[in-house]
C-alpha cells in the first residue's frame, strides 16, 4: 500500500507539472488551451490514508483524462486551423491568378484593337493623300477643253454654278474680253490676258463670299473653271 501511495503521489507531481500554466503551450490563434489541473487528494478531517490515498489517486486520474482531452482538443483545432489558413492562401493566390490572367486578356484586346485602329487610320490617311492628288490635279489650271470653250466663236459654255444671278456681271465682262481678242491683244502679258485675269479674280472673291451656300464640288468646280478661263487667256489667238 506505501508504494502505491509513492506511486501515487509521483503521478501526481508529473501532473501537477504538466498542468502548470506557466507550461502550457501557446498558440497564435487560439491562446493557452487545454491544460486542466489535477485533483490534490483528500484533506477531510477523519479521512483515513486509504481512503485519502484511493481518492488522491481517483482525481489524479482525472486530471490525467482532463489533460489528454484537452491536449487533443488542442490538436484537432489546430489542425483546422491550419487546413484553414491553407485554404485561405490557396484562394488568395487563385484569385491573384485570375486578375494577372484578366490583365493580360485585357492587355492583349487593347493591343490588337489598336493594331486595328492604326491599319485604318493607315489606310485612311492614304486614301486622303488620293484625293487630295486629285484635286491638285483638278484644280491645277490647263486650257479650256472643247465642252467648255468654243474657240471658233470666242464662245463660253459657263458651268452650272457660275450661272447664278450673283455671276451675272462678271460673266459678261468676261465674255466681252474673250470676244474682243485678237492677235496683237491676246496671250500672256497683253492687256488683254491681265483684263481676263482681273475678271477672273473678282469672280472668284464672289464664289467664296457665297461658299456657305455652296456644295463643295461647286466650289471646286467654280475655282477650277476660272482658274482655266485666266490659263487660256495666256494663249494669243492665231
Amino acid at each position: 500500500m506505501r508504494g502505491l501511495l509513492v506511486l501515487a503521489a509521483i503521478a501526481g507531481g508529473v501532473i501537477l507539472g504538466l498542468a502548470d500554466p506557466a507550461q502550457a503551450q501557446y498558440h497564435r490563434y487560439y491562446g493557452y488551451r487545454g491544460f486542466g489541473y489535477g485533483g490534490y487528494g483528500g484533506f477531510s478531517g477523519g479521512m483515513t490514508p486509504a481512503l485519502g490515498a484511493g481518492m488522491g489517486m481517483g482525481a489524479e486520474a482525472t486530471g490525467m483524462g482532463n489533460f489528454a482531452s484537452g491536449l487533443g482538443q488542442y490538436q484537432v483545432s489546430n489542425q483546422k486551423a491550419q487546413l484553414i489558413h491553407q485554404q485561405v492562401v490557396a484562394e488568395y493566390l487563385q484569385n491573384q491568378r485570375l486578375k494577372l490572367d484578366t490583365h493580360f486578356k485585357n492587355q492583349a484586346d487593347l493591343e490588337a484593337h489598336q493594331k486595328v485602329e492604326l491599319q485604318k487610320s493607315a489606310e485612311y490617311a492614304k486614301h486622303v493623300q488620293t484625293v487630295l492628288r486629285q484635286i491638285e490635279q483638278m484644280e491645277a489650271p490647263h486650257r479650256l477643253s472643247d465642252e467648255q470653250f468654243d474657240r471658233a466663236h470666242s464662245l463660253i459654255y459657263w458651268p452650272h454654278v457660275l450661272r447664278a444671278g450673283e455671276f451675272a456681271e462678271s460673266r459678261l465682262a468676261i465674255d466681252k474680253l474673250f470676244h474682243d481678242r485678237s492677235p496683237g491683244n491676246s496671250g500672256d502679258g497683253s492687256d488683254n490676258a491681265v483684263a481676263i485675269d482681273k475678271a477672273c479674280t473678282q469672280m472668284m472673291d464672289i464664289v467664296k463670299a457665297n461658299i456657305h451656300h455652296l456644295e463643295p464640288v461647286e466650289y471646286i468646280t467654280a475655282k477650277h473653271f476660272l482658274a482655266s478661263l485666266a490659263y487660256e487667256a495666256k494663249f494669243a489667238v492665231k
